[in-house]
């Protein structure tokens, strides 16, 4: 299961490096005592995430079993899919808020608590195939889907 960290920047990425997947650059971030270096293409957008944190800014890390992504965007610096504004249709938007760390992290705490729960509820789905029953996998995944909307029901009225 995945987990959110914090990271401090300790270097921004910077330096083109050619490796042997190509020219890469890497952002190195601290959580605690340990180094972690996040690698991305330059002129992509994750290399251009990557290039514009700031040394000793906090930012958000997802754990996916030791291999760690990125998951805050400087939308101030552009590296968003819209248009600056919240909205891609290419139209102002008036009431339009950049969402804040607070809120970007409450959010993808609830992303990460749901798909643990859809996660156990396919694992409940999946014991129901041991059981003989040979179903297909999209048989396991629609059980999975529908044991996941019951529950957010039941304890969410």
């Amino acid at each position: 299961m995945s987990k959110l960290l914090n990271a401090i920047v300790k270097y921004p990425a910077g330096k083109v490096f050619q490796t042997q997947y190509g020219e890469r650059c890497n952002a190195v971030l601290t959580i605690g005592d340990d180094e972690i270096k996040i690698w991305a293409e330059p002129g992509t957008p994750k290399g251009q995430q990557l290039q514009s944190l700031k040394r000793g800014e906090t930012v958000l890390l997802v754990d996916d079993n030791g291999k760690y992504k990125l998951l805050e965007s400087d939308t101030k610096n552009g590296n968003s899919n819209t248009n600056g504004n919240g909205n891609s249709n290419g139209k102002t938007n008036k009431n339009y808020e950049p969402l804040t760390p607070d809120k970007k992290r409450e959010i993808a705490v609830y992303i990460a608590d749901m798909a643990g729960l859809y996660g156990y509820c396919l694992e409940q789905a999946k014991t129901l195939n041991k059981e003989d029953l040979s179903l297909p996998p999209e048989a396991v995944k629609d059980i999975a889907t529908t044991l996941f909307i019951a529950s957010q029901k039941h304890f969410n009225p």
